[in-house]
């Protein structure tokens, strides 16, 4: 469930940015996803709190959400088209946290 204290502007996130867990195959969907960060985008939030993390700015959160978007059907459900556009992207080694949100959206696609 989201909290929104409007006065401090911070949005506690809860669970809702996690793959469902209790599924046949842990996953997300593209579909799925893109509505809830349209749906997070609309509060007017500086702070944002995920339940299994640091507190994030606007910018941490923004980036997050950009990250997720990288996810999107332009890449198929393809695991490795989707692996290896998001290493060019972030320049860099996967972690593996990345490497497993990966196989969330393959496995819900």
């Amino acid at each position: 469930m989201i909290t929104y204290e409007k006065e401090e502007k911070i949005l506690f996130l809860d669970d809702c940015i996690y793959p469902k867990m209790y599924a046949e195959k842990v996953h997300y969907t593209v579909k799925e996803i893109l509505r809830l960060l349209e749906e997070l985008e609309a509060f007017d939030a500086d702070t944002y709190i995920p339940s299994h993390q640091r507190p994030w700015t606007k910018e941490e959160f923004r980036q997050e959400t950009d990250k997720l978007r990288k996810f999107t059907d332009r890449c198929g459900g393809d695991k490795q088209k989707i692996t290896k556009e998001y290493q060019n992207y972030v320049n860099r080694e996967l972690k593996d946290v990345e490497l497993e949100t990966i196989v969330y959206f393959v496995n819900g696609y």
